[in-house]
C-alpha cells in the first residue's frame, strides 16, 4: 500500500512552492522555495530505498536513472511543450519576437528536456523551475553508484557532506533561492540538491531504525500528531514567515517529516482498495502537474494583462487549472506514442 501521508505532504508543498512564485504578479516573496527540499530528501530517500531493496541483485545506474525519468518525462515533455507555447505567443505579442528567435528558444529548451540547466550548459527556462529536475537527475547520477558501493555512505559521510555543502551555500550566497548562481563555479541549485539527497539518504537510515522499533497504539497517535502539527508549522512559516533564522529549523522540520511519515508508524486513516486510496495515489501525479504548470504561467499572465494582482491570480489560477488537465493528457497521447514506437522497435529486433 502506498505510504499517502507522503503523497498529501507533496500536494501541500508543492502549492507552497507555487505561492513563492506570486512575486511574479506583485505579491511579496515568502520562504516558499525551501519545501523544495521535502522534495530532495524525498527523492534520497526512496532512492535509498531502492537501493536496500535490491541489495542481492542491485538495479545498474543507467538503467535507475532511466527508470526515474520515465516515471515523469511525458509530464514533463508535455509541460515544455505548453510553457513554449505560452512564451511564444507573449514573446510575438509583447516583445517584438522574430522567427529566427523562435526557433533558437526551440533548440535551446532542449538542453533542458535533457536536465542540463544544472550543468551550466546554456538552457531556455521554459518551465522555470527545470532546474529542480535537473538538479535532481545530475545528484542521482553522482551519488547512486556511490551509494551502491558504499551501502554505509548514507549513515556515516553523507550527514556531514550535507552540513558543508548547505554551509557553502549559505556562506557565499546567503539563500537557497538563487539555484543559478555559482559557488566555485558549480550551480548552487546542484549542490543543494546533492546535499539534501544526502539527508535524505541519511533519513532512509534512521526510518530503518524507526521502523523496527515496536510502539503502541499511543505512539502511532503521537507519530502522526507531530507529522500534521511539523506540516501546519512549516507551511505557515514558508507562506507567512518573516524571519530568516528560521530557515534551518524548517529545512529540519522537512526532514523529519520524510523520515516520520515514511516510517509507517503513523495511523493508516485509508483502507486499501478503497475509492479514498484510488484518489490519494494520483496526489504525487497532482503536485508534479502543479509544480510543471505554474512558473510560466505567472510569468506570461503578468506580462499580458494590467498590473492588477488580484485580476492576475484570478486569471492565473484558471489558466494553471486548464494547462494541468491539458498537460495531463498531452502526456497520456505522448506515453502512448513512445510505447507503440518501443513495440515496433521489440518486433524489429526480434524479426531480425
Amino acid at each position: 500500500m502506498r505510504n499517502h501521508y507522503i503523497d498529501v505532504a507533496k500536494v501541500i508543498f508543492s502549492i507552497t512552492i507555487v505561492t513563492t512564485h506570486l512575486f511574479l504578479l506583485g505579491y511579496d516573496r515568502n520562504y516558499g522555495f525551501l519545501a523544495v527540499e521535502f522534495f530532495f530528501f524525498a527523492s534520497g530517500f526512496f532512492m535509498m530505498r531502492s537501493i536496500a531493496k535490491r541489495k542481492d541483485d542491485p538495479v545498474p545506474p543507467g538503467r535507475f536513472i532511466y527508470h526515474k525519468i520515465a516515471i515523469f518525462f511525458p509530464l514533463f515533455i508535455s509541460a515544455e511543450i505548453i510553457a513554449l507555447a505560452f512564451r511564444s505567443y507573449v514573446g510575438f505579442s509583447t516583445e517584438g519576437l522574430t522567427t529566427p528567435d523562435f526557433f533558437t528558444i526551440i533548440v535551446m529548451s532542449i538542453n533542458e528536456l535533457l536536465f542540463l540547466q544544472m550543468s551550466n550548459i546554456p538552457c531556455y527556462c521554459g518551465i522555470g523551475i527545470g532546474w529542480y529536475f535537473s538538479a535532481m537527475i545530475l545528484g542521482m547520477c553522482i551519488l547512486y553508484p556511490i551509494a551502491l558501493q558504499r551501502p554505509n555512505y548514507s549513515s556515516t559521510l553523507a550527514p556531514a557532506i550535507a552540513v558543508i555543502l548547505l554551509g557553502l551555500i549559505y556562506t557565499y550566497i546567503g539563500t537557497l533561492d538563487i539555484p543559478d548562481a555559482l559557488v566555485f563555479g558549480v550551480p548552487s541549485g546542484l549542490i543543494r540538491g546533492i546535499a539534501d539527497m544526502c539527508l535524505g539518504m541519511f533519513g532512509f537510515t534512521c526510518c530503518e531504525r524507526l521502523r523496527n522499533t515496536k510502539l503502541t497504539s499511543k505512539g502511532s497517535i503521537l507519530l502522526t500528531i507531530i507529522v500534521v502539527v511539523m506540516i501546519i508549522i512549516t507551511v505557515y512559516y514558508m507562506v507567512f514567515g518573516k524571519d530568516a533564522p528560521y530557515q534551518f529549523i524548517t529545512i529540519i522540520m522537512l526532514w523529519c517529516i520524510v523520515v516520520i511519515a515514511a516510517s509507517d508508524k503513523c495511523l493508516v486513516f485509508v483502507k486499501e482498495g478503497t475509492r479514498t486510496e484510488s484518489i490519494l495515489s494520483h496526489f504525487g501525479t497532482i503536485s508534479l502537474l502543479l509544480l510543471l504548470n505554474h512558473y510560466y504561467i505567472f510569468d506570461c499572465i503578468a506580462r499580458l494583462y494590467p498590473d492588477d494582482k488580484p485580476v492576475l491570480l484570478v486569471y492565473s489560477t484558471i489558466t494553471i487549472l486548464l494547462c494541468v488537465i491539458a498537460c495531463y493528457c498531452l502526456s497520456k497521447v505522448l506515453t502512448r506514442i513512445m510505447n507503440s514506437i518501443k513495440k515496433i522497435c521489440i518486433e524489429t529486433d526480434h524479426s531480425e
